[in-house]
């Protein structure tokens, strides 16, 4: 099947940001960055809209544990409606105010995941400030940074293979190297086998064949004794002839 173009309007390639978008307060004090990592639930009462903007405020980052909050556009911290759901730390329930909520980064790489309102937004470096906050913005006119063609081309370097042991190229280069092997055993074992073949026809035809040299030198001696034969009946009657004429 041939290969062939079938959008060229770039714009309808999602190739840029996610379709929430995880903005730092211009304000900041620490250099923490975050970003919109997993889409879970659109459907979620607290998922953004264009309209419904959510911000995490840092409120303390105290012995490596992250003390934040949620809160609207107007800055009030939101409350917890019934249907939407959370990784929340310490537990929360319908009615709960999303504040005092607490995040512990991971030691080795400094990330950190929060969960809520159908979304999942990483800490990807640095760390944030008391003080410091985050926008959650919808991506109203898909503009970006093209992070999801980047994604895809890190996949060639990331281990997701053979339980996280292998890249693509790996694995790729694996099977590529096994077909090789396979192809180079068949070839080897078709060559054999016909070898093998080649001997047993030759056996076959030195005890049941025909060999046309042979054959050859025998049809001239049968030709030699035809004709001593015939030189011995052609004597016999000239000899015959010669006896009745002497008797007469």
């Amino acid at each position: 099947m041939e290969a062939s173009l079938v959008e060229t309007n770039p714009a309808k390639v999602a190739a840029a940001d996610a379709q929430i978008k995880a903005n730092a307060g211009e304000t900041n004090s620490g250099d923490a960055t975050m970003r919109v990592s997993a889409l879970n639930n659109s459907a979620d009462p607290l998922y953004m809209d264009a309209d419904n903007p959510l911000q995490i405020s840092i409120t303390s980052n105290i012995a490596g544990v992250i003390t934040y909050e949620i809160v609207d556009k107007n800055g009030t911290p939101v409350t917890l409606p019934t249907g939407s759901t959370g990784n929340f730390v310490p537990p929360k329930v319908p009615g709960d105010v999303l504040t005092g909520l607490t995040v512990t980064p991971d030691l080795l790489t400094g990330k950190a995941i929060f969960n809520f309102a159908g979304i999942e937004v990483e800490l990807e470096r640095g760390q944030p400030a008391s003080g410091d906050t985050f926008d959650l913005t919808y991506n109203e006119t898909g503009d970006g940074d093209n992070r999801n063609i980047l994604a895809m081309g890190e996949l060639q370097n990331k281990k997701i293979m053979n339980g996280n042991k292998a890249t693509f190229q790996d694995v790729y280069s694996g099977m590529l190297a096994e077909l090789g092997a396979k192809t180079s055993n068949a070839d080897i074992s078709m060559q054999s086998t016909a070898i093998l073949k080649n001997q047993s026809y030759e056996r076959l035809q030195s005890i049941s064949g025909v060999n046309m040299d042979e054959e050859a030198a025998n049809l001239l001696q049968y030709q030699q004794h035809y004709s001593a034969a015939a030189r011995v009946i052609s004597v016999a009657g000239e000899l015959f002839d010669t006896i009745l004429q002497a008797a007469r």
